[in-house]
């Protein structure tokens, strides 16, 4: 039986962790590394056998079936990844499309199909936001249904990207062009740079933000047991300033939360408002510099509820310090839209949430308590 490979990835530049890496040459262009997995009778000893020195700069074969083992979930390791079949595509081509998908050794974890709003179109394409195709791109989004998928498989970022090939379908279509690839799911289905037939994530942390921002979060059995409660959530000034707060309230909305009172204040928080909301903090070294931050611009209010509230919100949430979140909690909200540029930032964290029923029902009181009624004047 002959030695077949497959799973091949070429990267250029990084090579794998945990293995021997490509020698840089001095002055030299940045080095292409090419990993697949030889699959056979023999496949070990056949590899270790061939002689590529004067082919190539560099050449590793794992050593024993051991350390191929470890060296396969180094090169690909089992990922997940968001794809969208769009609406045009899902209209003629979804089941050749998932037949395609199967048949690249890709599982289907997740698969929802319905329409999305302009909204939460926007809200996916926001990186685009200020590219001329955005605003036409959100209206094709939303013009049909189309089926999400959550994709899982060893390398499976860039393993369905490569499926799906160059965004530009005519590019793909094109034998004198760089990006030449007829095979391609886009050259088949896809029609043009905008209706492009399908979308596939870059990276394992933008499949992770993908999956938190399409797919409605099932609630789980312990969640569902806990009693319904209410906490305080606030979307922070950072990030409102930073055009963050529909990607949050979707967010939101797709963990199961009911908005029961929003408040889009207009002006920064009043600094006694601020002082009494944090008093617990009033003796920490960072209250002054937490006032002053909180009540730097307009903040969103949000009475939220649903089972088990206050533990499931502080659990989108993520950890307190945002550098900490893209570590431990990537698809958390302080993750991606909280200040994680500098690590001993912790307050420009993107949101707040109630720690306990009774800091809930006190923030609650502070924060949607009816203005004073004006003092009559005296006759």
């Amino acid at each position: 039986m002959p030695i077949n490979a497959s799973d091949v990835v070429s990267v250029t530049g990084a090579p794998a962790e945990g293995l021997l890496a490509a020698p840089e040459e001095e002055g030299g262009a940045e080095n292409t590394l090419t990993k697949l997995v030889l699959t056979g009778p023999g496949a070990i000893t056949a590899a270790l056998g061939v002689d590529l020195k004067d082919e190539l700069a560099f050449c590793y074969f794992s050593p024993d079936a051991e350390k191929a083992t470890a060296d396969i979930d180094a090169v690909f390791p089992v990922e997940k990844t968001v794809a969208l079949i769009k609406p045009a595509a899902n209209a003629t081509s979804k089941d050749q499309i998932l037949m395609e998908i199967a048949d690249a050794g890709l599982t289907v974890v997740k698969e929802q199909e319905d329409t999305m709003s302009v909204g939460a179109a926007k809200v996916f394409y926001l990186a685009h936001k200020e590219a001329d195709f955005y605003e036409e791109l959100c209206e094709s989004m939303a013009s049909g249904p189309s089926t999400k998928l959550l994709l899982e498989g060893r390398g499976a970022v860039a393993a369905w990207r490569k499926l799906i090939g160059p965004t530009d379908p005519e590019a793909a279509k094109d034998p004198e062009g760089e990006s030449y690839a007829p095979e391609c799911l886009r050259a088949k289905y896809g029609t043009d740079a905008t209706n492009n037939a399908l979308h596939g994530s870059q990276s394992t942390a933008a499949a992770a933000a993908e999956e938190a921002c399409v797919f409605k979060v099932e609630m789980s059995a312990e969640d569902a047991a806990c009693p319904v409660e209410k906490t305080y959530a606030m979307i922070k000034p950072d990030a409102v300033g930073a055009g963050s707060v529909d990607a949050i309230v979707l967010l939101i909305e797709n963990n199961g939360f009911t908005i029961v009172q929003r408040v889009d204040t207009e002006e920064p928080l009043p600094e006694d408002v601020v002082k009494e909301f944090y008093a617990e903090h009033a003796e920490k070294d960072f209250f002054e510099t937490l006032t002053t931050f909180m009540t730097s611009g307009p903040v969103v209010k949000l009475e939220l509820e649903r089972n088990n509230a206050i533990k499931a919100w502080r659990s989108l949430l993520g950890p307190t310090n945002p550098s900490v979140a893209k570590e431990q909690a990537p698809a958390s909200i302080r993750a991606q839209f909280g200040n994680s540029e500098d690590p001993a930032v912790s307050t420009q964290n993107a949101a707040h949430g109630s720690d306990s029923p009774e800091s809930a029902a006190r923030e609650i009181e502070i924060m949607f308590r009816a203005p004073a009624e004006p003092a009559e004047e005296e006759e």
